[in-house]
């Protein structure tokens, strides 16, 4: 199952740590962390969430 993981390095409410077990543990699964943002990805970095779903669906 194609799955993208998107972790901000100062998400507190799912760390790092945790979303790379999220990752590890779907085969195939592609990690970015996105530096210095928080839990709310699409409102601190939405052009950094916008670039990274871009290029995971074109290579679906």
């Amino acid at each position: 199952m194609p799955t993208l993981v998107l972790c901000g390095t100062a998400d507190r409410m799912t760390p790092p740590k945790l979303s790379e077990a999220i990752a590890t543990a779907i085969p195939g699964a592609e990690l970015h962390l996105i530096e210095g943002a928080g839990h709310m990805l699409q409102l601190e970095r939405p052009t950094a969430v916008a670039e990274y779903l871009i290029g995971w669906v074109a290579t679906l």
